[in-house]
């Protein structure tokens, strides 16, 4: 699973290598529709034109969904989609800037040694 904060703009070098290394090991990817750091993920991932990605979306529509993967509406909120990627995700990587409610939620999910965090 890969979340992060709505407000940010644009994903560090740190961070595209971890994606790089996680592309390397075909591992699927879970993650959310938002603007900010699910967006950004999504532009790099199909950048690499990697496949295994699902997008998890809730409310009433898919706000992005760039490579066209597989996508899956999540009924009720945005909170109810953010526990079930925790749920049904083996694993996290959390851009954060300390502001996100959401991301701070999503981390505290997750043992600590399945998380790996970048603040920003």
């Amino acid at each position: 699973m890969i979340c992060g904060s709505r407000s940010i703009t644009a994903l560090p070098d740190e961070v595209c290598k971890t994606l790089d290394k996680i592309i390397a090991f075909q591992v699927n990817i879970l993650i959310g529709d938002a603007d900010g750091v699910d967006r950004l993920v999504q532009k790099y991932l199909h950048s690499k034109r990697y496949r295994k990605v699902t997008v998890y979306y809730a409310k009433s529509g898919l706000r992005s969904n760039i490579g066209k993967w597989t996508s899956i509406r999540v009924a009720g909120n945005y909170i109810d989609r953010d526990k079930l990627l925790c749920d049904k995700a083996d694993w996290c990587l959390a851009i954060h800037k300390g502001n996100s409610r959401g991301t701070k939620r999503n981390i505290e999910s997750f043992k600590p040694e399945a998380v790996k965090v970048f603040i920003l």
